[in-house]
């Protein structure tokens, strides 16, 4: 019974499809109306961008790296550039594995403003954005890493780049614009439930077809999990529902605010140092990291935030 839960907790990276679907709601919710091609306009979107993401991450990477006793050059910089995200073998250089999601991350941020322009102005398809970005994304690689062939690599390439992941981001797009056109109404039929039903499925779908590196569990991840995670972020954004009111108070807000924090520190240094201290119970190692995110993110994260910001007019 406990292996069977374990199983189905092991498949919590659901949890980046999830952000990367959120994402694309809020940036496309935040900026569709205001995108300028203008440098002052970019200048201060990727500021804001940077800001948001970057100081953390430089700071938690810096100390890993300085721990553990990092001496490459190399590796220094792929790590802090997020160039150890772009490739499966550069991929081997990550100090913070998690950091994975970053670089894919970013390279949305880049082009948000651009699939913004052509869903508005050219009503472009978001489903032919996305098979574009897909294979776009696998003919570069299939012309600069011809390694994409092996099964491992294809596999990469699918789940960790933007290319194989601009589904995740457009699915978030789509939820935005049905928000703000308002042109869902469903009465009783509560949309945040049935896309928690979805979500809870897709992780026990999971734990049963041996995770996202079998074809099954790749399908689910990258095919089930994103509309499920769209119903329920819409569901959220329009109904009223114990899972909404929950989500909606204090406690729930302030640790989906540090939960950036806790991302960067579920791997790393100090992870490594629960465990060798003893904490072997995932529970426990859970509270400990949660409560060192949220202490990173009221003394470090959001006072550099909020420095960053008030010298921006974003």
């Amino acid at each position: 019974m406990i292996g069977n839960i374990a199983m189905v907790i092991n498949q919590g990276y659901i949890g980046v499809s999830m952000f990367f679907v959120l994402s694309g709601f809020l940036i496309y919710y935040n900026y569709a109306d205001q995108v300028s091609f203008k440098i002052s306009w970019f200048l201060s979107y990727f500021r804001n961008r940077i800001v948001r993401i970057y100081p953390l991450f430089f700071i938690i990477a810096v100390l890993n790296m300085w721990l553990i006793g990092e001496r490459s050059p190399e590796i220094w910089v792929f790590n802090l550039t997020f160039l150890s995200g772009f490739t499966e073998p550069w991929s081997s250089t990550w100090r913070l594995p998690q950091a994975w999601s970053l670089p894919v991350e970013e390279c949305f941020y880049i082009l948000a403003p651009f699939i913004f322009f052509l869903r508005r102005k050219r009503n472009v398809s978001l489903v032919v954005m996305t098979l574009v970005f897909y294979g776009l994304g696998y003919l570069t690689y299939l012309a600069f890493f011809p390694w994409v062939e092996t099964s491992t690599s294809l596999w990469y390439f699918r789940f960790h780049t933007f290319f194989g992941r601009a589904g995740d981001f457009l699915i978030g797009v789509y939820v935005a614009e049905l928000y703000m056109n308002g042109k869902l109404s469903f009465g009783r039929f509560k949309l945040s439930y049935w896309g928690a039903a979805g979500i809870l499925l897709s992780l026990f779908l999971l734990a049963m077809f041996g995770g996202n590196t079998t074809e099954l569990g790749l399908a689910v991840s990258m095919w089930f999990v994103p509309p499920a995670t769209g119903l329920f972020i819409y569901g959220l954004a329009t109904e009223d529902t114990y899972i909404g009111r929950i989500l909606a108070t204090r406690v729930s807000v302030f640790l989906g605010r540090a939960s950036f924090a806790f991302y960067l520190l579920q791997q790393g240094v100090f992870h490594s140092f629960l465990i060798i201290e003893g904490w072997r119970d995932i529970l426990s190692r859970f509270l400990a990291i949660q409560i060192v995110a949220a202490l990173a993110f009221t003394l470090v994260e959001d006072p550099i935030h909020r420095l960053l910001r008030s010298k921006s007019k974003v």
